[in-house]
């Protein structure tokens, strides 16, 4: 919470600053969703994991301290590109224990206006899959020339990137003086309490829902070229202690940028609307979400291929 108050205090763009369009999170070394600020929107809620994870799969041993790695691409976070993650390691003796990081909406990242629909995900913008802007604490010079020339409000882009950097920066100092209080091995275990705790309250909730296989259906007038119409189409299982949500029967992926992909549409909305029926007051973590399962398969509208048009994809 208090670095959603420091990002937001020092951003120049009117999106974080009034809209809070961000989310602020610590994630283990695995990619499992610590805690998260209170402040944001709610479609962010957990998903600042995936994006972490495959920045290890990427550089492996070679993220060191003073790194500060961006990703927005769209095969791993299933989202416009405007909607950037941020994250920088925490080491304990050497080892990386977890990850500060945080997403906001960048006022521009290149591309075409929605007013002409975009087709492909490379119309869209720059794609950043977990690039250094910072190394060993000072920025990639290269990079950020990359950025400025292509990008019509760079002043407002790299205020809003700097007001990342400052709270990636503001929630690692506050984990590493938790653990230097109280040591990483009592910190971690604390972490699975809490994740222990809040699945325990979850499953409880669960069972107050009667069992069996609800269905709903809705629809989109158009996906942003053509005026077909678009289904959405969606089963929930309950099953004791557990909810699975079904996606297999969304409509294939569309021309237009209505698309998201898996990560930013099936397993977020899954995870907005778990959350809105059995916890919507426990801070999001990992054990929150255990009993939730998702079930979906490639190339629909929510789990879209990473070269589908994503611009309107909330």
């Amino acid at each position: 919470d208090e670095t959603e108050a420091n990002l937001t205090r020092t951003a120049f763009s009117t999106i974080i600053r009034e809209y809070k369009d961000y989310c602020v999170g610590m994630v283990t070394a695995k990619g499992e969703t610590i805690a998260q600020g209170r402040g944001s929107i709610p479609t962010f809620v957990a998903d600042l994991g995936t994006p972490v994870l495959d920045g290890i799969a990427m550089w492996g041993d070679d993220i060191n301290e003073g790194d500060f790695l961006i990703n927005n691409h769209a095969g791993v976070c299933g989202q416009h590109l405007n909607n950037v993650v941020m994250y920088t390691p925490i080491f304990d003796h050497g080892k990386i224990v977890a990850f500060s990081s945080l997403r906001t909406h960048w006022p521009d990242i290149g591309g075409g206006f929605q007013s002409r629909p975009a087709t492909e995900i490379y119309q869209e913008g720059i794609q950043f899959r977990n690039a250094k802007i910072y190394k060993d604490g000072k920025i990639n010079i290269e990079l950020e020339r990359l950025i400025r020339d292509n990008t019509r409000k760079s002043e407002d882009t790299f205020g809003d990137l700097e007001a990342q950097v400052a709270g990636c920066r503001l929630a690692k100092r506050r984990f590493e003086e938790l653990i230097a209080r109280y040591s990483w091995p009592e910190v971690e275990a604390c972490i699975h309490e809490c994740w222990d705790q809040s699945e325990r309250y979850v499953r409880e909730q669960i069972k107050k829902i009667p069992n069996g296989k609800y269905y709903a259906e809705s629809f989109l007038d158009g996906d942003g070229v053509s005026k077909e119409i678009v289904p959405i189409r969606v089963h929930v299982i309950v099953e004791d202690e557990e909810i699975t949500v079904d996606f297999t029967d969304m409509p294939p992926q569309v021309a237009g940028p209505l698309n998201s992909g898996a990560t930013g549409g099936a397993a977020s909305a899954a995870k907005v609307a778990f959350k809105g029926a059995v916890a919507p007051m426990m801070l999001p973590n990992e054990g929150e979400f255990g009993p939730r399962k998702v079930i979906t398969k490639p190339g629909t509208l929510v789990s879209a291929s990473e070269d589908a048009a994503m611009g309107l994809w909330s």
